[in-house]
């Protein structure tokens, strides 16, 4: 498996990392792997509408709503399905491990309230 080109750290430096509450999660109609989230980063990014390719990583979508995560918010915007994400959520797929809920495995900050940070 080749590896994607290096990126200097001036590059990842650019990545904007925000701690973020998902407020809406839903199906993408007539997608296997698409999710629509609404997400909360506070008064300084405000709410934002990602896309997001984990649908088949998460029995309930509806299980996202509530939960913390980290995103990315300076990716520019991509369409998918005729919805436009504003962001990238930064998340595994360990499909081995059933015990958790969504059996998506994104990072979360450290602690709760980190909204924007």
């Amino acid at each position: 498996m080749e590896t994607s080109p290096e990126v200097t750290f001036e590059d990842f430096a650019k990545i904007d990392l925000r701690a973020g509450t998902i407020i809406v999660a839903e199906e993408v109609p007539k997608s296997k792997k698409l999710v629509r989230l609404e997400v909360d980063f506070g008064d300084e990014v405000g709410i934002r509408q990602i896309v997001a390719g984990i649908r088949s990583s998460i029995d309930d979508v509806r299980d996202l709503i509530g939960f913390q995560a980290m995103f990315v918010v300076n990716i520019a915007p991509l369409e998918m399905m005729g919805l436009k994400s504003h962001g990238m959520i930064i998340a595994a797929n360990r499909s081995t491990i059933t015990s958790l809920p969504t059996g998506c495995h994104c990072l979360h900050p450290p602690q709760n309230n980190m909204q924007g940070k």
